[in-house]
């Protein structure tokens, strides 16, 4: 299977203010629901008071955060960046009180693009749109460290480190609005025990129709995560940083058995609108 590469001029045709109009959508498409993923909701807790989200789920000290483990307010709110969605889509909460979770370990390792030699096996989770929380595998196949929203028109391009997931027909699981703030975990798992890679963010739909997600990856704000939750004083905690990536031989091996579709670029076509999974 080809990693899916498309670098194509992008249109950003969706605000978050016309998704959220919108109104509340489906769970993943082609999810399933469970028990398990229990610190996922629309925010992945990390440590006791402690949660990863998205930042245009736009939590504000004194929101109420939920997960399957219990409930606490906001006390402070870290974005890595003001530019809006989306640009750097990643927010750091810190809880009033903790709630009684197991920590989730993050990895480490940054994906750059055209690094993978094979895709690599993921599970999508989200608590927001399914109960009591949702999850799907699928496979992360490419790296997008920037998003253009109108190609070579006058506007930069948005610094994003969107990991991409998609099937082998780019068809389900994927995303929908509703779900950002949701996790990628490594592996296909049924359970949060393994490695979190990203953060949901939002949804692709190509020119012909088809779909994949994106992730904030983790990996590329190590620094700021690890910089920002030492500077606050209200407790000693850190993120957990793992190496967990199979090297390209391991990653080979996941590919056992599935079907190698030699023209995936030319079958997906070019991005189309990119939507706010919030």
């Amino acid at each position: 299977m080809m990693p899916l590469r498309c670098r194509a001029p992008l249109r950003l045709a969706l605000s978050m203010a016309l998704a959220g109009a919108a109104g509340q959508a489906a769970a993943i498409v082609g999810g399933t629901s469970t028990t398990a993923f229990g610190q996922v909701d629309s925010g992945v807790q990390i440590t006791g008071n402690w949660v990863l989200t998205a930042t245009h789920v736009a939590y504000g000290v004194g929101s109420l955060y939920g997960n399957g483990y219990g409930s606490a307010s906001v006390a402070a709110v870290y974005h890595f960046g003001e530019a809006g969605f989306p640009a750097d889509d990643l927010t750091l909460l810190r809880l009033a009180t903790a709630i009684d979770a197991p920590a989730l370990a993050l990895e480490g390792t940054v994906l750059a693009p055209d690094t993978l030699s094979a895709p690599i096996a993921v599970t999508i989770a989200t608590g927001s749109n399914q109960w009591p929380r949702g999850y799907g595998a699928t496979w992360l196949q490419d790296v997008w460290p920037a998003f253009d929203a109108d190609g070579s028109g006058p506007q930069p391009a948005a610094t994003t480190n969107w990991l991409i997931t998609a099937t082998a027909t780019l068809g389900e699981p994927y995303v929908q609005p509703g779900d950002s703030g949701g996790g990628l975990f490594l592996g296909h798992v049924s359970d949060s025990s393994s490695t979190l890679l990203g953060i949901t963010s939002a949804a692709v739909t190509f020119d012909n129709g088809l779909h994949a997600s994106a992730f904030v990856q983790l990996a590329s704000y190590r620094a700021w995560i690890d910089a920002t939750m030492a500077a606050d004083p209200a407790d000693h905690q850190q993120a957990l940083w793992v190496s967990s990536v199979p090297e390209p031989a391991s990653c080979a091996l996941l590919l056992a058995g599935i079907a190698v579709l030699p023209a995936l670029r030319k079958r997906a076509g070019h991005p189309t609108p990119a939507r706010p999974a919030c």
